[in-house]
């Protein structure tokens, strides 16, 4: 939200120091929430590939996490060629990597599939959008993403477990190729239960970016 507001008042320097504390917090966030998935599944399975998946999990919503700050500074720059060419590219190295993973390694293979599918999205995004980040602790900064946005996170991090606990119980319970037919199933109806929302991904940021340009809630009249 500030950030598109910050470059439209044209105030780049404060929009590259939002940037830089976003990514701290959401780097340090995933990280907490890494940690404390890993400790929850010593406690709270005894099956080693569940276990072990559950690990994996954990590396996966600090990824994610990073991913979707490059999804969200895409919108917010309004980088949406970019931002297409990243969601295109990330179902595909999902589709690729967690399925043949799921096929030869079952559960185990499953996940690592979709920490590498995440990494090369996030790489492939922080290139192509030309970010540079930097870990920046502004302690203002920070408290203000921590009180706008730890709500957010937490529920986050919670719906990241349950999405890929199914398919992990699916794997080991009914084996690779159940776990394959439900996966491409499941990204099809998520891709149509997006779909009402990508307006809002091309609309927000130039509303945004109005307000700050101007700070006069009429002059946005026009675009709604």
């Amino acid at each position: 939200r500030e950030i598109p507001q910050a470059i439209g008042a044209k105030q780049y320097e404060r929009a590259k120091e939002l940037q830089d504390a976003a990514f701290s917090y959401m780097l340090l966030s995933g990280i907490a929430a890494a940690v404390v998935i890993w400790i929850l599944s010593i406690s709270l399975f005894k099956d080693p590939a569940l276990r072990w998946g559950t690990r994996v999990i954990g590396f996966l919503v600090l990824l994610t996490q990073l991913y979707n700050l490059v999804l969200t500074l895409l919108r917010a720059r309004k980088q949406f060629t970019t931002l297409g060419k990243i969601i295109v590219f990330n179902t595909i190295f999902v589709f690729l990597f967690a399925l043949i993973g799921a096929y030869f390694w079952n559960v185990i293979g499953y996940t690592v599939g979709l920490v590498i599918a995440t990494a090369v999205s996030f790489i492939l995004g922080t290139r192509w959008g030309g970010f540079q980040f930097s870990v920046s602790f502004n302690g203002t900064q920070i408290r203000k993403l921590i009180v706008i946005g730890l709500p957010m996170v937490l529920a986050s991090f919670l719906l990241r477990t349950l999405l890929n606990m199914d398919s992990i119980m699916i794997g080991k319970m009914l084996g690779a190729q159940s776990l394959g037919f439900y996966t491409v199933g499941l990204m099809a109806v998520q891709q149509l239960a997006a779909f009402p929302r990508f307006f809002n991904v091309a609309l927000f940021p130039h509303v945004q970016e109005k307000f700050g340009e101007t700070k006069k809630a009429a002059e946005l009249r026009s675009m709604i």
